[in-house]
This record gives structure tokens, sequence and C-alpha cells, in this order.
């Protein structure tokens, strides 16, 4: 416990955290303030200039999406490319940063706007780049005010801050050797990227199967009524590419359902009569199963008696998928290893129990996340505003490859090496990315802060 005294003469703001930050001395640059480098852009789009005109999303890595503009959203300021934009309420979190491209875009007024162009004494780039360093988000994180949660950064206390300015060339100098080192980060990751789709690829080619990805919806395309289930032009078209049948394979192809490879089951649907009480089991819930893997962080407990047991505990080799989940992770499965004894399954959580001596659950995991799999959990996905669903039937219907169980052996070995390959230049990757970023910091920071 430390005890800091401040005189009430210092005291700006009732906050102790600012007056507890003590931050790391910028190393011998010229410092001044943001708001003497930076000038505030207010420029309201009109009625007549909001078509044409994206709305703009930033993110806690500072970087800046596209949205779809919609009339009827509230006033809205146009911002430049070059210029600085943060979130009031997020910037503290790393949403601030630079506007790229070559388009203007739209920001509510919860999104200041700052342009470097008229002052002329920093590059956008240099500013970027300051924005990510952990010496700048602390000098932030000290300013924000207001109740847990939902605390502020207001623009006057960003333009009070002080940063470093080096001269435009030494910013340049700065920004290009970070740039060289993020594009080897960048290098690494498209290989990367390479190898695990050639992953897939060599696995579907032993398999027998050739498969193309639909296209995307840009024109008109013909369906026949018994293939429209949903009013949903994607998920049409995905039928009409063959989404929704079973592919063409040297091997057999047989629902996963089928009594001779598998089962499919929902597990235990949580209610007041079922609270831990005398036999308190361990359970997963949608939150524990990722997309081919596991967070077993958080485990939850409900109770079950010992003959009911039987009918929900999970065994070693289940496949695991969430009935309901973002359409990027619906159909993916997840593997058990039997990781918690005794452990058993809420009823949003589906498990496909494989005859192991005809189908391999590694096997069929990695079938499950390829290219075709994909494409017939997305025909027959249900779809709400942020979340598709699957249900017991689409999973027992899923037309699987069963080819000899030692080959299937072999593609898991020889499709796991390859992934091996890919996480470790992943790995490899990020190390480059935050070594870029701790060189590019080392530069500004004195040492040993």
């Amino acid at each position: 416990m430390r005890t800091n005294v401040v005189s009430s003469s210092a005291l700006a703001r009732w906050d102790a955290g600012f007056h507890l930050y003590r931050p790391a001395p910028w190393k011998g640059q010229s410092l001044v303030e943001f708001g003497d480098v930076a000038t505030r852009r207010i420029d309201p789009i009109g009625a007549s200039d909001f078509d044409g005109i994206q709305l703009g999303s930033i993110h806690f890595d500072g970087s800046i999406s596209l949205r779809k503009s919609a009339a009827g959203r509230g006033k809205l300021f146009r911002a430049l490319p070059g210029d600085l934009v943060f979130s009031k309420i997020d910037a503290r979190n790393g949403a601030i940063g630079v506007i790229t491209g070559t388009t203007p875009l739209a920001f509510s007024s919860e999104f200041p706007i700052y342009s470097f162009e008229s002052l002329g004494k920093v590059r956008p780039a240099y500013a970027q780049l300051l924005c990510r360093t952990d010496a700048f988000k602390a000098r932030l994180n000290s300013l924000v005010v207001g109740h847990s949660g939902r605390k502020r950064l207001a623009p006057d206390l960003l333009e009070q801050l002080e940063i470093p300015v080096p001269d435009l060339n030494e910013q340049g100098e700065l920004v290009a050797e970070y740039q060289q080192n993020v594009e080897l980060a960048t290098q690494c990751e498209r290989r990367a990227d390479e190898l695990a789709a050639s992953a897939y690829e060599d696995f579907l080619e032993e398999l027998g199967i050739e498969y193309r990805s639909a296209e995307a919806v840009t024109g008109v395309f013909v369906a026949r009524l018994a293939q429209i289930s949903s009013w949903s032009a994607r998920r049409v078209r995905h039928v009409v590419d063959g989404g929704g049948e079973a592919p063409a394979s040297s091997f057999p192809v047989l629902p996963l359902g089928s009594p001779e490879i598998g089962s499919i089951a929902y597990g235990l649907t949580k209610s007041p009569d079922n609270r831990p009480d005398a036999n308190p089991r361990p359970y997963l819930r949608v939150a524990n199963v990722q997309a081919g893997t596991l967070d077993l962080t958080a485990i939850k407990y409900i109770d079950l008696p010992a003959d009911l047991l039987p009918r929900y505990e999970l065994r070693d080799g289940d496949l695991l998928l969430c009935e309901g989940n973002s359409e990027a992770l619906v159909g993916r499965p997840a593997v058990w290893r039997d990781e918690i004894p005794g452990c058993i399954h809420q009823n949003h959580v589906l498990r496909v129990r494989l005859d192991q001596a005809n189908l391999d659950p590694d096997f069929t995991s990695i079938y499950m996340n390829s290219a075709p799999a994909r494409a017939y959990f997305l025909a027959r996905a249900k779809r709400t505003t942020n979340l598709a669903s699957i249900n017991s039937t689409d999973v027992a219907e899923f037309p699987c490859p069963v080819p000899p169980i030692d080959l299937q052996a072999r593609l898991v070995r020889e499709h796991g090496q390859q992934l091996q390959m890919s996480r470790s230049l992943r790995e490899e990757a990020a190390d480059k990315r935050n070594n870029a970023l701790k060189r590019a910091e080392a530069e500004l920071v004195e040492p040993g802060h």
C-alpha cells in the first residue's frame, strides 16, 4: 500500500488515477500539446451531401472500417483521409487512429475528428504509430473521466496532452523503419495463410473432392421454388451452387447421423430446478465451445442425479457444436478429449458421438472446417441479425466422406503437420509485429520505463 499526498491547490480534478499516474518520460524530443499540431475538424454533413459518404467504424487496434451508410442516424460529420478520429468512450481501449485510403468518411459527434494538414507539423502515419505505443495509451487512460465502464475522453483533454514531435524527416524515418518491420510480419502471415489453404486443398484432393466456392451474389440467378426455404439470396445461392448437396468423393459419403457412424444429441436444459445441489456436475456452455478448440477457463455446475448422468456425460472423442453462433463459427466443431471427467453439456451445445471404428473424430473435425462443409452449414443456417443457427437435423444430415480408417489417421497426421507450420508462422508474425512497435517506442521513450 502506497500513500500519495497531493496539495489541494494541485487538485485539478478528483480522480485518484489521474494523480497516481506517472508518465514515462519521452526521450529527448520536443514536447508540444496535441492541440498545437492538430486542429479540430467540425464539418457537418448536410442532407444533400449524405449520398455516397460511408459511415466509419473505429476498432480497438486503431484500424478503421466501413459501415453501411443509412439515413436517420443523427447528425454526422465529415472526416478526410489523414485525419485522426477517436471514440470518446473507447479511446482508452485503443479506438483512436488515422483514416487511410482516398475517400471521406462520416462519424457521429461521439467521434471527434482532427486534421494535421493545415499546421503541417505531424505526418499522419507518425500520429498513427504514436497512438499505438503503450506510453501514449497509458496517458490517455489517465485522462478519461466518468463512471466505470462509461469513462470518456474529452477533446479538450486530448488537446492538452503533451506528445513528442520530432522534425518531419525523423518522423518519416521512424515510420519507414516501423513499416518495413511490419511488412516482414505481413509476409509471415501471408505464408501462414497459404500453408493453411494448401493443407485443406491437399486434404480434399486425397478424398477425391473437387470444390468450387460460390461466387458473391452480384447479379441475377435462377432457383427452383423447392430450393427456397427462406427469403435469403445468399442462402439460396449456396444451395444453387451445390452447397446443400453431398460432395462427389472417391469414398462413400454418408449423413453424419447414420446409425453406422454417429448419433446427435442435445444436452441438459438449464432451469431453477437443477441449480447445483446434492449432485453438482461440471457442464459446458456455448461460451466454452470455440471454433476447433475449447475454452475451459470458466466452468459452471448444474445438478444432475447419478441415474441421468450416462445420458448427458461427455466421452473422449465427442464432437461439440454450438446450436447458435456467428456465421463464421456456425457448424465448426471442437473435439472433446475428456479434459474434465464427469462433464456434461447444456442443451445449446450439440454432441456428435461417432463410431470411432468407422469415423475418426479429428478427421471429421477437419472435414467440417473445409470449404464444402462450410458451404453446407451456410446453406442450412437460419439467420437473425447477429446470429446464425443450426439444429440437430442439419447436423445429422451433414454429408461426410468415410474413407478407410487408416487413411483417415494419415490425413489427420499430415494435415496437423501442415497446420502446425502455419501456426508457427503466425506466432512468428505476431512476435515481429510486437517487436516492431517496441523498437519504434524505444526511439521515443527513455529506457527503463
